[in-house]
């Protein structure tokens, strides 16, 4: 059921293996890439891999399956041993390769460049110089249409249920909303801010108190905690 309204994908996904060429697969949250690159994994014997900072248990799985010897060898001398070996390519599956920090996108371009490795990727976007120059194709996956979410869902599909998810496979089959469907979305607060601006709070907090100035702390305070209210609850656009 993974390949329902994903044909054309699938068929760029076996195209790109069959030349040997790396493939990035895109979407938003819910679109169901990692559904589809598991049931391909499943269906070719490739190497699944969720974790893109986890590169040492990778490199193992990867010599395991070129049978390498490994024992005691470091993440160097792994690549190494990967890079010599030629023969038929193996394809790995490596998802959310928009989490993988500057030093495993670096070690995972270098595994891109051997001959006896295909990398199939999935991320949200394109990953901004850091590996995308290392994947020859990209494919996208958008929301099913009614006919194919009629498939997906068979005598379970509800019109309502289609309407509130949008046509994403994962809110569909949640039984309509879900938080991938939502889109676009603004905070008014980044997240990232909250411990400075609550620092910068405090600090003026301090500060009027010791100047015994009541009337500037309760404005910072109701600042702070407007501030807060509205992080929290931010707002939403479909």
């Amino acid at each position: 059921m993974a390949f329902v309204g994903r044909k054309a994908q699938l068929g760029q996904i076996r195209a790109a293996v069959n030349k040997g060429e790396n493939i990035l697969v895109m979407g938003k949250p819910g679109i169901g890439k990692t559904a589809l690159l598991r049931a391909f994994a499943r269906q070719s014997g490739s190497l699944f891999w969720r974790e893109p900072n986890s590169l040492r248990p990778l490199l193992l799985r990867i010599c395991k399956r070129l049978e390498l010897k490994t024992r005691g060898l470091t993440v160097s001398e792994l690549l190494d041993a990967i890079e010599q070996e030629r023969g038929m390519p193996l394809v790995i599956i490596i998802d959310d390769l928009d989490s993988a920090s500057k030093k495993a996108a670096k070690m995972l371009a270098e595994l891109s460049s051997f001959g006896c490795i295909v990398i199939i990727g999935a991320a949200e976007a394109p990953l901004k110089g850091r590996l995308d120059w290392a994947f020859e194709r990209r494919t996208s996956l958008g929301p099913l249409s009614r006919a194919e979410a009629k498939k997906l869902l068979g005598k379970d599909y509800n019109e309502a249920v289609y309407r509130d998810s949008k046509g994403f496979p994962l809110a569909l089959l949640a039984g309509g909303w879900h938080p991938c469907v939502l889109s676009g979305r603004i905070d008014l607060l980044p997240v990232g801010l909250l411990a400075p601006v609550a620092y910068l709070l405090l600090s003026l907090r301090y500060a009027a108190l010791l100047g015994d100035e009541r009337g500037l702390y309760m404005m910072f305070g109701l600042v702070g905690f407007l501030l807060l209210s509205l992080n929290r609850g931010r707002r939403v656009w479909k």
